[in-house]
């Protein structure tokens, strides 16, 4: 029996083996699980009761980093079903930033192992930094991530919602960064931010978050009228209403109603207040 970490080399057996397996596919990614690893997608053939996976870097030999079930016999007549369950995922979350790492697989039935790929497939991980916050200020949307160590910088990506082009908008080249500001969006914009760590050549996978931009709108006068103090604005792209609010010299801001027009009455001032 195969120990975790043993070394690759056991002898294939001469009878009739599984054929050998591939990687279709390897990439940085963020699981479900909300973790950045190393996703390999593979594909299981019937009659395969085992896989092993195996990871070296370079300069070292293959060892295994996991045992995962096969598909076995299947003498089901709905093929496509069997189908839908032959093409797997595997997530590395034992990895680090700029490592390039080596994975190979090898199947197992009752006949013996198949053959294994001796290059592998090739990855170099970079893990994946995590937006958290999209806040709309007066002059733009304010992008926040929390950084990764071992990166060279980020690059920061935005979706136009109304034709679905998306758009490099920054290069950040300081890894530690955690915020950008960007002022090139229009009010009532829809969009869609996302970022990736970059190492060298090598990319992460990318987080991403949506926000529908509303620019500030711009208070254009206020007077004193017989039942109070009315103020005016001027009105934004994509406003449905406006939120009044009030403070003065003694107090934080209070709210004082939603409006759906362009000025507002408030009626509960006292004379002499500032």
């Amino acid at each position: 029996t195969e120990q975790i970490g043993e070394i690759l080399d056991e002898i294939v057996s001469p009878q009739l083996p599984p054929e050998q397996p591939d990687f279709s596919d390897g990439y940085n990614y963020i699981n479900y699980a909300g973790n950045s690893c190393v996703c390999l997608e593979y594909y299981v053939d019937t009659g395969v009761d085992y896989l092993y996976i195996y990871r070296r870097t370079e300069g070292t030999s293959w060892k295994r980093i996991a045992k995962v079930e096969g598909r076995g016999k299947c003498d089901c007549y709905m093929e496509c079903f069997c189908e839908d369950f032959a093409y797997r995922h595997f997530y590395d979350e034992d990895v680090k930033t700029g490592t390039t790492y080596y994975y190979t697989i090898k199947a197992e039935n009752e006949m013996g192992f198949s053959t294994y790929d001796k290059t592998g497939v090739k990855i170099t991980y970079v893990e994946a930094p995590q937006l958290t916050k999209l806040s709309n200020e007066a002059e733009g949307v304010r992008i926040s991530w929390k950084s990764v160590k071992g990166v060279d910088g980020y690059y920061i990506y935005r979706e136009d919602r109304t034709n679905y082009k998306t758009t490099k908008i920054a290069t950040i080249k300081k890894p530690s960064t955690q915020s950008y500001f960007d002022t090139t969006v229009k009010s009532g914009g829809k969009y869609i931010y996302s970022i990736k760590a970059y190492y060298g050549e090598s990319l992460s996978a990318h987080d991403y978050l949506y926000t529908e931009h509303i620019a500030a709108p711009k208070i254009t006068s206020v007077k004193n009228e017989k039942d109070g103090i009315r103020v005016n604005w001027n009105g934004v792209s994509g406003a449905k209403e406006y939120i009044v609010y009030r403070k003065t010299a003694n107090t934080g801001w209070t709210r004082l109603g939603v409006t759906k027009e362009l000025s507002f009455v408030d009626s509960t001032v006292k004379n002499g207040t500032a």
